[in-house]
């Protein structure tokens, strides 16, 4: 595989009066779509599985990918998709299609609809919490590599990240949301409207050339810091809804949050998975080549 090969990771999309940090409009997802048609080939998924299984990938072929499985994908990007006869990966994590609700979207909702902009829902959010370090060397280090994967990103979202995956439990992180909401007087249940895809979508997607991949059970922020055992549920659990749903086995990944480790990619193998995404850039050493696939995130197209 070449070092120039890469998937283009899509996550949220939105209609011109709901707008929200980091997403794009129907016009803006056309604009990349045909810059990147014009500089690149883009694969369909089952071109880029058979050459990834042949070790084949020329220079410019690259793939689509849309993680989360976010309703406004299918509402508003795959329209897109359809014009200009594309198709793409799309990672689900399978809680949602369970009914059950999963805060991770949720909270993000929340952020953008009640709030001005980050920049205020930081303020707000930051002041929940008694004491904060951002002097130290780890926080240091985390900065660093974060703003060259993520160059998009202000120093308050990279500390909002640093304190939500590094700092504070995950008790403590849902304790200083749910208090937010309770001032804003809003519910969980609300939020949750037409956020995700149903099983419905998942099959007509299967059935027009695209690829259903995994992205584990309840999109844990960080799967490398769970025990074997707790990875090998999150990941069945979402390996036997996608099968289940569309027929097949899933043969696809992308790692949620970019989280993985050795245990993650040992039983990856034992599913038969062999294409598995990253979420950046980053040059990983010492995994297997088709375990480690960059993507370039939307954001950074622009």
């Amino acid at each position: 595989m070449s070092k120039h090969n890469f998937g283009v990771m899509f996550h949220h999309f939105h209609n011109e009066k709901l707008e929200g940090q980091g997403s794009l409009t129907k016009k803006k997802f056309e604009k990349i779509i045909i810059y990147l048609n014009k500089k690149y080939n883009i694969l369909t998924p089952k071109e880029w599985l058979q050459k990834i299984k042949t070790n084949s990938l020329k220079k410019k072929d690259i793939c689509l990918t849309f993680d989360d499985a976010l309703l406004s994908q299918y509402t508003i990007a795959l329209k897109i998709l359809k014009k200009y006869n594309l198709k793409a990966f799309w990672f689900i994590y399978s809680s949602v299609f369970e009914n059950k609700i999963e805060k991770f979207e949720i909270y993000r909702k929340f952020m953008n609809a009640f709030f001005k902009n980050f920049d205020d829902f930081y303020y707000n959010f930051s002041k929940n919490i008694m004491e904060t370090n951002f002097s130290t060397k780890k926080f240091k280090n985390y900065k660093t590599k974060t703003q060259k994967l993520f160059p998009m990103y202000s120093l308050n979202d990279i500390k909002y990240r640093y304190l939500r995956d590094y700092f504070l439990s995950k008790k403590q992180f849902d304790k200083i949301y749910l208090g937010l909401m309770k001032t804003k007087k809003v519910k969980i249940k609300n939020l949750s409207k037409n956020l995700w895809l149903r099983n419905k979508h998942l099959k007509i997607l299967h059935r027009n050339g695209h690829n259903i991949g995994m992205h584990a059970y309840n999109h844990p922020y960080r799967l490398a810091s769970l025990k074997k055992k707790d990875q090998l549920r999150e990941l069945r659990k979402n390996f036997f809804h996608i099968k289940k749903t569309i027929g097949v086995k899933p043969n696809s990944i992308s790692y949620p949050n970019g989280s993985f480790n050795k245990s993650t990619i040992a039983i990856l193998k034992k599913f038969e998975i062999n294409c598995a995404f990253i979420s950046s850039a980053k040059n990983y050493k010492n995994y297997p080549w088709n375990f480690i696939i960059k993507r370039v995130d939307q954001n950074n197209i622009f």
